[in-house]
């Protein structure tokens, strides 16, 4: 008769405590924050069938092939290896204003470009679930060793560098996956 009210005993008391532990809601929204950018080429095309001759600057989304992107100068450099591809995803440093990538087109091997990136930091509540994370503002334009302004410098040279130029289409960088923060133009895409 113990043994059976032992056991009822038991079960009532773990039910009791199964139904006033609180469950914690799960973190529907993304935590991560990532400044996206896109790779573009600009050609100009020559309209010859009206005098005179117009010439169009056309602008179209770039394939790199085997595009790599990595860190430099962070505490841990990483390397992401992405394959053929126009779009890009990187992090920022949430503890500087400022983070130095490189981006090259063929694994390295011999065209390779830095970019700084310059911006402020605000830690952002998303909710109890998720907590906290960092959004950034872009403060300015990004600058590699061959933009100056972001203008191409005359002693521009193909075998080190392909950037022509940058432009923002989005400062803010949120947890908003959708959005594109940045395009960059590529000279003599491959």
């Amino acid at each position: 008769m113990i043994k059976r009210h032992f056991a009822i005993l038991l079960l009532s008391l773990t039910l009791i405590a199964s139904a006033c532990t609180q469950q914690r809601q799960p973190c529907v929204e993304p935590i991560l924050v990532a400044l996206r950018f896109s790779t573009w080429s600009t050609h100009s095309v020559v309209d010859s069938g009206v005098i005179p001759p117009t010439i169009t600057r056309v602008s179209f989304d770039t394939l790199l092939p085997n595009a790599v992107l990595g860190t430099i100068n962070a505490k841990t450099n990483t390397v992401y290896y992405f394959g053929t591809t126009d779009a890009f995803s990187l992090y920022l440093d949430p503890n500087k204003d400022t983070c130095t990538w490189f981006l090259s087109q063929d694994s390295g091997k011999t065209v390779v470009d830095t970019i700084t990136f310059y911006y402020t930091r605000k830690l952002q509540f998303l909710s109890n679930a998720c907590g906290y994370t960092y959004y950034y503002n872009l403060t300015a334009l990004p600058s590699t060793p061959n933009l100056v302004n972001n203008q191409q410098q005359s002693t521009f040279d193909t075998t080190k560098h392909r950037i022509d130029s940058i432009i923002f289409e989005n400062q803010g960088v949120t947890n908003n996956v959708n959005q594109e923060h940045m395009k960059i133009f590529i000279h003599n895409p491959y």
